[in-house]
């Protein structure tokens, strides 16, 4: 792990539990009975993956970890998914872009940055739930394990904002212990179900936004001694049934009283889980509140959702390109004459200078980077090479040497010495071409550092065991050249390429 991979486990300890799948495969299970058969499913705080190794077949994952060791084991548990190492916060996906989230959000008593999507400043666990309900698409649903304090909290501002964004379907209250095998912790938890809602569609029931204190037995070891007056959300007084237990007072870390769920039965939990989310299921499916379609598809957003290419599946008359779904935040598009960016899912003009020579290599960069990202795609989708793949593979391979020979490499740069005013040292500034400058949210994977101009070879390479496939744009220089030093004859690339 590296002295690195240890501080990043350090800090994500606090929420390093992972879900059993004795609550995952029900959640699954009521996903299912809403509607859901495929399409694109968001997973924020993915851990080792357990909603993904649980998913149904036509799911396409998308998973969001923290912490960059467990997102690295995750991707090789699941490499039919797209596992994002970064925090949540940091995740730019355009807004109404999955078709489903699901997942065991983080809990904690603090706030995470992000301007956009937890502008009320909620608590980490609210602020995932809301940030999640905004990523998916209208008539999508969303199944959460979440904090207790996401329905009991005395402020309902956070409940509030997911009612302005999702219709609320129902929930079932954990006891304490329901994480104790997987996790080795007692905490009190609900499973949350939503339905995003269509623009068009007003809020239907708010009850749930509200809480009341409630009188529940005080619990000492086994025994009973009086009642205290705790604070529970009101759909659950208004529906017991999905209150798996018990409510009753216990011993908090500091002494005071907190509210728990005890066991009424000794049931399997996935048995009681499950038969308390059919029922919220079945009450939305006669409200008219299942899953419906997307007009259009949701986009998709990982690189694993290209075309399936099976042995009948015909040869493309030409190399396939980008679909127009995958637009992240940044995505740069040519439309006609001029260029758009797109910010939270929608384009906003994109300044380039007006130089023809300026928009030539930038549209050369864009086809480049469709190109690359479709053969991701097939690569993924295929065992073995076939026809389909080498003709991608050449699309590509012709125009990056197009671009090479016309442009030059892809990272060129002119440099510019500067001298510090303070330590009178002199230093290199790369000034590099407008096109470059526009493109810098461009993903081109290339196999040079940043500092160096990439030229000629473009070529695949398999793995010892040959299951795998390499896409190589090598610099043929620095192989062989060490960083050209100050006062050297050739002075435009500190890397000497």
């Amino acid at each position: 792990m590296g002295e690195k991979g240890f501080e990043a486990a350090r800090l994500t300890t606090i929420n390093a539990h992972f879900t059993d799948p004795a609550i995952a495969a029900p959640m699954w299970n009521a996903l299912a009975e809403l509607g859901f058969e495929h399409g694109t499913v968001l997973e924020p705080g993915s851990g080792m993956g357990n909603f993904i190794g649980l998913a149904p077949e036509g799911a396409r994952m998308t998973g969001v970890e923290l912490d960059p060791t467990t997102a690295e084991l995750a991707g090789h548990l699941y490499p039919q998914a797209t596992i994002r190492a970064e925090g949540f916060e940091a995740s730019r996906f355009p807004n109404n872009s999955f078709d489903a989230a699901v997942g065991n959000v983080p809990f904690g008593d603090y706030k995470v940055y992000d301007s956009t999507h937890n502008k009320g400043e909620h608590s980490i666990h609210n602020y995932f739930i809301l940030k999640s309900l905004a990523l998916v698409r209208p008539g999508g649903v969303a199944a959460f394990v979440t904090s207790a304090y996401t329905m009991d909290s005395q402020n309902p501002a956070a409940r509030k904002e997911m009612n302005q964004l999702a219709d609320f379907l129902g929930a079932v209250r954990l006891p304490n212990n329901a994480h104790e095998r997987a996790a080795g912790t007692e905490v009190l938890t609900d499973v949350l179900l939503f339905r995003k809602r269509h623009e068009a569609d007003a809020p239907r029931n708010d009850d749930w936004v509200r809480t009341s204190l409630q009188d529940v037995p005080v619990l000492r070891g086994q025994t009973s001694t009086g009642t205290h007056a705790l604070r529970t959300n009101d759909y659950f007084l208004h529906h017991p049934e999905q209150v798996l237990g018990e409510f009753v007072a216990t011993q908090g870390v500091r002494g005071s009283l907190q509210l728990g769920v005890s066991l009424r039965v000794q049931n399997p939990l996935s048995d009681s889980l499950t038969d308390a989310l059919t029922r919220v299921t079945d009450r939305a499916q006669a409200s008219g509140l299942a899953m419906t379609d997307s007009q259009p598809a949701a986009p998709s957003l990982d690189l694993g959702a290209g075309p399936q290419l099976t042995e009948s599946t015909p040869e493309p008359a030409a190399p396939a390109t980008a679909p127009d779904s995958i637009r992240w935040d940044g995505h740069i598009e040519a439309t006609g004459n001029d260029f758009v960016q797109y910010v939270e899912g929608q384009p906003e003009p994109l300044n380039v200078p007006k130089a023809p020579s300026t928009r030539r290599e930038l549209r050369s960069l864009l086809e480049l980077r469709d190109l690359g990202t479709t053969l991701l795609q097939m690569e993924s989708r295929t065992q073995g090479d076939s026809p389909e793949l080498t003709a991608q593979r050449d699309a590509l391979r012709t125009a990056w040497q197009n671009h090479q020979d016309t442009y030059g490499p892809i990272n060129r740069f002119n440099a510019s010495w500067r001298v510090n005013k303070r330590t009178g040292k002199e230093y290199m500034v790369p000034i590099f071409p407008s096109a470059t400058k526009a493109s810098r949210s461009l993903r081109l994977a290339v196999g040079c550092s940043s500092d160096r101009q990439l030229t000629t070879q473009c070529c695949w390479t398999r793995s010892p065991r040959g299951s795998r496939r390499y896409l190589h744009l090598r610099c043929s220089t620095c192989a062989r050249t060490s960083r050209t030093a100050r006062g050297s004859d050739d002075r435009r690339s500190r890397a000497g390429c």
